[in-house]
């Protein structure tokens, strides 16, 4: 877990990865969660898409830029957490990471 700094100034998130989220959701010590990625890469690299597009759009409501690119990137994440459950039979739960 990183604390995420925009010019130096923290914005009151803290960013999880993969790993983070495993430990969370599913109770896993780190290296239970370092080995579930190695062993899953796709399934990993998938959930690690979905949480930084979860944090991307945070980023974008926080910093007011543009109403059409949180809405297009809740979109994406969506379809991402679709994926993740049709093809790997995995619920994305985005409560762990609140």
């Amino acid at each position: 877990m990183s604390k995420l700094h925009i010019k130096k100034q923290d914005v009151g998130y803290d960013v999880e990865t993969v790993v983070g989220y495993l430990m969370k959701k599913n109770g896993y010590t780190v290296k239970e969660a370092n080995e579930y990625v190695e062993k899953n890469q796709d399934t990993s690299l998938l959930i690690n898409q979905i949480i930084a597009l979860k944090w991307s759009n945070r980023l974008l409501r926080h910093t007011n830029v543009c109403e059409s690119l949180s809405i297009d990137t809740v979109k994406l994440m969506k379809g991402l957490i679709k994926d993740l459950k049709d093809k790997h039979n995995i619920e994305f739960d985005e409560t762990t990471l609140e």
